[in-house]
This record gives structure tokens, C-alpha cells and sequence, in this order.
């Protein structure tokens, strides 16, 4: 676990570790230059499993790898300090790789909540390898559900340390695959929060700048200073009050495709056009929030259909140019 100033939510994700069924482990906490009552929070449990690094601030892949080059044992279980794992998660996971050789990372899925705790829906991540590599390089992962062999996250490198944050992870599980299978347990294993500061509460036009930069560097083995650049311009972009936005509109789109609460997605959806102002994708949704039930659901299919379709024609061009690179470097290059 890396944690810079979580000391909101340390404490619950600490103990959803230290209660485990599976007691048998060391737990590696990396404090990245923390300035709010994280350490303390850290320091007051009287837990020899408890191996604790304090660091100035570094970013996320930094303090990973520390992490990964501090355990002794076969085995990394990732987890984040705003989110908790459920009290079988390391059990099931210690026994999936035990029987799957062939698996080098294990996830699951997540029921996923908001900042406060509340539940908000279970996601339906893809299981099987051969489902999963089809997907790639997107993840198939929460990256906090994952579990997976030292050995292979050592060969592969380890975190992508020029990408701090943001999407280290994609980074890391596209290459670490070249080693073994990647799979999800299809159970829920952790709950995932969402929250206001995270840049994941994001929009098409990041999304699909981060996959794109995450080709580059699997193709090139390194980020190019233009992608560098690009990613810090759409980074700068997104200021707290925008982020606090979409976790409000992120919110709003569940009570109304899922969980259909009119009054809740409403209630989420004023916040986000509080918090700013033109954010056209919230008055939009406004506008559909007030429509039938039925059409609101027919909406939500027809916005699928076209989501799919656009991920399907990235996913194309990325797979062709990665075939027509596998031809220039050699099969064991793309094995993944």
C-alpha cells in the first residue's frame, strides 16, 4: 500500500487488511511524503506484520516499486488507502495462483462505493484470459483487487516510474502479462471507493489520451517527451473543482442507468453544475434525468451500443499496429 495524505479513510483500509482470514503475510505500507496524520494513524497499530517506509513525495509508481523491492515473500497483493478488502480476499486469491501456474496476476470484482461508504453497484469485470487479452491494452483490473507473482513483476520491470500516477497500472499489467495469464475472480473481493479528488472521475477525451500514450510506451519501451507533454496539459486542465464535478456527474449516472433514483442522480447532478458551472455533460444529463423511465433506459442501451462501438475501433487500430509490430520485433515481443 502507498498512501499520501490519506488519513480520511487509512484506518478502515488498514483494519479490512489486518482482519483478514489469511493471516500469514507481511504488510508493506510506503508513506509518500505524507503531510496529514497518515504516519500516526500507521504507527498506532501494534502489529508486527506491519513494515512501515517513509518517503518525501514521489508518485504512486515510485513508492510501488519500493514496495515490491521490500517483500520477501512470492506473492504482492496491491492495495489502496481509500479502498477495503473484504476479510476472504487474500485467501481465495494465495489459493487461485497456487493452483493456476499458467496466472501471473489475479483481480476480482468490486462492489464500488462512494466517498461516504454507501454502496453504489457490483461491477462485472471479464474472468478469463482469452476474454481479457482481447481488451488489452486497457486493463481489466481495480488495481487495489489485484494479486500477483513477485518473481513476474520483477521481470517485467516493475511500476513505469516516468508515469508517477494516473495510469501506472496499465503500464504495468500489459507487460507483466507477457509472463502468464491475467484473470478475475468473479466474486467481489474488495469495495472500491470513488472519490471527489480522484482524476479517474474523467472524461472520453482523457481516457482515450492515456490509452493511446499507454501504447506508445508498451510499443516504444519508453514515454516520448510529446506524450509527456500532452499528458501534463490535459492533467493541468482538470483542477479540483472540475474533478469534484465529474465525481458528482460519475454519481448521478449511476442512481439513473443502474440504481434508477431519479432524486439521488438529481440531487448529484445540481452538485456537479455548482461545482461547475459549464459542465455540458451535466446539463445533459439533467435533461435526461427528467425524461420516462423507459426512455431513460432506452438512452442508457443506445449510449452502451455507441461507447462499445468507439472502444471497439481504438482497440482495432491498437491491436492492428501492434500485430504489424510484432512482425518487425518477433513473435515473443507481443506474446501477451
Amino acid at each position: 500500500m502507498s498512501v499520501f495524505n490519506g488519513e480520511r479513510y487509512l484506518a478502515e483500509a488498514v483494519e479490512s487488511i489486518l482482519t483478514q482470514v489469511f493471516r500469514d503475510f507481511e504488510f508493506i505500507i510506503i508513506d509518500d511524503g505524507s503531510t496529514d496524520l497518515s504516519a500516526e494513524i500507521i504507527r498506532s497499530y501494534r502489529d508486527q506484520r506491519i513494515r512501515l517506509f517513509q518517503q518525501g513525495n514521489r508518485g504512486l509508481a515510485p513508492a510501488l516499486n519500493v514496495g515490491l523491492r521490500m517483500a520477501t515473500a512470492k506473492y504482492i497483493a496491491r492495495m489502496d488507502a481509500d479502498d477495503i478488502s473484504l476479510p476472504e480476499r487474500l485467501r481465495l486469491q494465495y489459493e487461485f495462483l497456487e493452483a493456476y501456474n499458467e496466472c501471473v496476476a489475479v483481480g476480482s470484482n468490486a462492489i464500488v462505493i462512494d466517498a461516504d461508504g454507501n454502496d453504489l453497484f457490483t461491477s462485472d469485470q471479464p474472468g478469463e484470459w482469452g476474454v481479457i487479452r482481447l481488451d488489452l491494452p486497457r486493463t481489466p483490473f481495480y488495481h487495489s483487487s489485484t494479486f500477483f507473482r513477485r518473481e513476474a513483476a520483477l521481470r517485467c520491470g516493475g511500476y513505469y516510474e516516468p508515469i508517477r500516477q494516473y495510469f501506472e497500472d496499465v503500464i504495468f499489467f500489459n507487460r507483466i502479462s507477457r509472463y502468464g495469464e491475467l484473470r478475475n475472480i468473479g466474486m467481489p473481493l474488495i469495495k472500491y471507493r470513488l472519490v471527489p479528488s480522484a482524476l479517474t472521475n474523467t472524461d472520453l477525451a482523457f481516457s482515450s489520451a492515456v490509452l493511446n500514450i499507454a501504447k506508445n510506451i508498451l510499443e516504444e519501451g519508453r514515454v516520448s517527451e510529446a506524450d509527456l507533454e500532452h499528458l501534463k496539459r490535459i492533467t493541468k486542465t482538470r483542477t479540483r473543482k472540475w474533478k469534484e464535478s465529474n465525481y458528482h456527474l460519475r454519481i448521478a449516472k449511476v442512481y439513473l442507468e443502474q440504481n434508477f433514483n431519479r432524486r439521488k442522480a438529481s440531487d448529484n447532478l445540481i452538485r456537479a453544475i455548482m461545482k461547475r458551472p459549464l459542465n455540458g455533460i451535466a446539463w445533459a444529463n439533467m435533461l435526461i434525468a427528467l425524461m420516462p423511465r423507459f426512455l431513460i433506459r432506452n438512452w442508457k442501451h443506445k449510449r452502451y451500443e455507441l461507447w462499445d462501438k468507439r472502444k471497439m475501433e481504438v482497440l482495432k487500430n491498437i491491436r492492428s499496429q501492434k500485430e504489424e509490430n510484432a512482425g518487425l520485433l518477433g513473435e515473443k515481443h507481443w506474446k501477451a
